[in-house]
C-alpha cells in the first residue's frame, strides 16, 4: 500500500474515531467542557490537590480545551476537501499533502502551550501525587492496549 493511502485511512479512521468519541462525550456529559470540569473535579479530588494545584490543572483545563476548539473549528471544510479527494477522478496528491501539512502545523502551534501548562500542573505535584498519576496512567493504557497479531 502506498504511503499516501496509509495516511489517507488513517486520517479517515481518526475523523471517524474523534466523531465517534464526541458523540458519546455528548451524550454522557453534553459538552466538552462540562467533561472537562468534571475530570478537573475528579482529579482534585483524587489527588487531594492544593489550591496552587487546582489553578495549573484548570490552567492546563482551559488551554486543552481552547486548543480542542481551535482544531475543530475547521473540521466541516476539511471534510467537504477530503470528500472532494475521494470523489475525483485523479487523486490530488498535493492538495491531500497541502490537507496534512495545514493540520499538521495548525496542531504544532498548540503544542507548546499544552506542553508547558501540562508542564506547570505536573511540576506543582509531589512525588506521591505523581506516583499515582503515573500508576493511573499505566493502569489505563493496559487497559485499552491494542493487541497486534
Amino acid at each position: 500500500m502506498k504511503h499516501i493511502s496509509k495516511v489517507l485511512i488513517a486520517i479517515i479512521l481518526t475523523l471517524g474515531i474523534a466523531g465517534a468519541a464526541t458523540a458519546f462525550g455528548k451524550h454522557r456529559f453534553g459538552k466538552p467542557e462540562k467533561r472537562a470540569e468534571y475530570m478537573v473535579s475528579y482529579i482534585s479530588d483524587e489527588l487531594n490537590l492544593d489550591t496552587i494545584q487546582q489553578q495549573a490543572l484548570s490552567v492546563f483545563k482551559d488551554t486543552l480545551i481552547n486548543s480542542q476548539s481551535i482544531v475543530r473549528s475547521d473540521m466541516k471544510d476539511l471534510r467537504m476537501q477530503a470528500n472532494s479527494l475521494f470523489a475525483s477522478d485523479v487523486f490530488d496528491r498535493a492538495m491531500a499533502l497541502d490537507l496534512i501539512n495545514s493540520r499538521t502545523a495548525r496542531v504544532n502551534t498548540l503544542a507548546p502551550d499544552l506542553v508547558n501548562s501540562l508542564g506547570d500542573f505536573l511540576d506543582s505535584l509531589d512525588s506521591e501525587q505523581k506516583t499515582r498519576i503515573s500508576e493511573f496512567a499505566t493502569k489505563h493504557a493496559l487497559r485499552h492496549k491494542r493487541h497486534r497479531h
